[in-house]
């Protein structure tokens, strides 16, 4: 069993340790090679320590990642769920973030600045995601948005661009993320307003 000053945390252990056994069976092995990336999640974040008390099977995966393996990782889930189930997109989204938040703070190897950027291109990678899921159902919905040109219909595309901390790609555990949505055009032919249910 890992020793530790901080009063919380063997009562932490304790509750995954609990959480641990019922889900797989055994007790989780706390000599092996690797379960100091989960004391510092117990260690450094209260909220993470939750997430990974309530999925305790997280910790057997617990490994390093750059943000080309997240991204890889990302389209493979989704290729892997309904496309046009909203629910079904927050859900999965919601998984991949924090359990991506407790490998990243997990890896006792990367710098302050290291964790930070990790953390920001995570953001990026599932704000592009779910904008792009949520186009093509708002645009099947309601109408691929476009508008009328010299004669032409021409799509209407956006972007979202990020400020404050995630802008500066140095997004913390406990940051807001301040977005701003730009389109290229205000003169739309679909109707329902695609753009606004985006956002």
């Amino acid at each position: 069993m890992p020793n530790s000053n901080t009063a919380d945390i063997p009562i932490q252990i304790s509750r995954f340790n609990s959480s641990y056994q019922e889900a797989t069976g055994r007790q989780f092995d706390w000599e092996r090679s690797g379960s100091e990336k989960l004391l510092k999640i117990l260690e450094c974040s209260k909220s993470l320590s939750e997430k990974i008390i309530r999925e305790p099977l997280w910790a057997d995966q617990i490994k390093s990642y750059t943000s080309l393996l997240i991204k890889n990782e990302l389209e493979s889930l989704v290729d892997n769920i309904d496309a046009g189930n909203l629910g079904e997109i927050k859900k999965l989204l919601r998984y991949f973030k924090y359990r991506h938040m407790i490998n990243i703070i997990s890896d006792s190897n990367s710098s302050v600045y290291d964790t930070l950027k990790l953390w920001s291109d995570l953001a990026d990678i599932i704000i592009n995601k779910a904008y792009h899921m949520i186009y093509d159902i708002c645009a099947k919905r309601y109408g691929y948005p476009a508008e009328e040109f010299k004669d032409q219909t021409i799509p209407v595309t956006g972007c979202i661009l990020a400020l404050g901390k995630l802008g500066s790609q140095e997004l913390n555990i406990s940051s807001d993320i301040d977005i701003i949505c730009i389109y290229s055009s205000d003169r739309g032919i679909s109707s329902g307003g695609p753009f606004g249910k985006i956002s």
